[in-house]
């Protein structure tokens, strides 16, 4: 088993004690019902202890062989899993710079990233990638502006959470690029990368609700 959470984890210690805030009621409860010999309560204080031990130990496991967590935001089901994002069905988000640079050089993208290991093996042509950047309507839409001094790399800079679909990978601007070719997002520009983002989102998946819905209708 590989180890991802440690023994002694801060939120592995507030589930425990959750645990055993449940167990001491019902200890109390029993203790005060129930009247047995002071042997048999020492028997009975063992087993709680080897009961209480066994439990953190399964929450300890049980968190270290955890593969997907579903959590619950403003009403919209949000799920954490562990895997191969390549191997998911329907969208998958790719995070490019504002230029949607493609040249993977360890300069400008490293060949270790996301953005390098989808460039490097799941496009077969990037020039062809380029060119339909170069004539898409809505990303022409969204051009911010165009910076004629960059040295190497695009020129054309988009919009925070611009969306630029290639099959069923989503290539989204998240990050700003320094004249030195370093990424940075300030706070206030992330929070607009994701209203634009979010926008973008729902005009994507808006007709396949509606085909969806149409569908259920008999």
């Amino acid at each position: 088993m590989k180890v991802k959470i440690k023994l002694f984890d801060r939120i592995l210690i507030k589930d425990f004690l959750y645990v055993l805030s449940v167990a001491g009621v019902l200890f109390s409860f029993f203790s005060i019902i129930i009247d047995v010999s002071d042997k048999a309560k020492i028997f009975f204080g063992v087993g709680i202890v080897i009961f209480l031990i066994c439990t953190y130990l399964f929450l300890w496991v049980r968190a270290n062989k955890l593969t997907n967590v579903e959590l619950t935001v403003d009403n919209s089901k949000i799920v954490i899993k562990v895997g191969d994002l390549f191997e998911e069905q329907s969208f998958k988000v790719i995070a490019f710079n504002e230029y949607f640079d493609t040249i993977v050089d360890n300069k400008i993208i490293s060949e270790n990233t996301l953005n390098g290991i989808y460039l490097k093996n799941f496009v077969s042509d990037i020039e062809e990638l380029n060119a339909r950047m170069e004539m898409d309507q809505s990303l022409e839409e969204k051009l911010k502006n165009t910076n004629e001094s960059r040295a190497r790399g695009k020129k054309h800079r988009y919009k925070l959470g611009t969306i630029f679909q290639n099959n069923d990978y989503l290539l989204t601007a998240l990050s700003k690029f320094d004249n030195d070719n370093r990424a940075y997002l300030h706070m206030n520009e992330y929070i607009d990368f994701l209203l634009n983002f979010w926008n973008e989102i729902d005009i994507i998946c808006r007709p396949k609700r509606r085909l969806k819905s149409k569908t259920q209708v008999p």
